[in-house]
């Protein structure tokens, strides 16, 4: 699980030092393109059931989408930042991805 997760903070970090500052739009379409995929496809990933594990996976899309709307820990709740960046919680993904 943390080679999964090392792994997705390494895409994110890539994707966040090439776009340009606060660009939401691409950058939510590289997440969910890259990110994503790597968190949704694999078998034990695709549905933990350690509450660490699925914890572990939903702070990278906390850090997406903090580095998605330029904020900082504590600006704005998470739940917030997922409606304005159109981003469901990291379980819907999850559940969606299954079917």
């Amino acid at each position: 699980m943390d080679t999964v997760v090392n792994r997705t903070n390494r895409i994110l970090g890539v994707v966040y030092r090439t776009l340009e500052p606060l660009n939401l739009e691409a950058l939510s379409m590289l997440y969910k393109t890259l990110v994503c995929n790597v968190l949704g496809h694999a078998t034990p990933i695709g549905c933990p059931y350690l509450v660490k594990d699925i914890l572990a996976l939903e702070k990278v899309q906390r850090r997406a989408s903090r580095l998605a709307l330029g904020q900082r820990r504590g600006e704005m709740e998470y739940e917030d930042r997922l409606k304005i960046s159109n981003w469901p919680i990291l379980e819907k993904w999850r559940h969606f991805s299954l079917l």
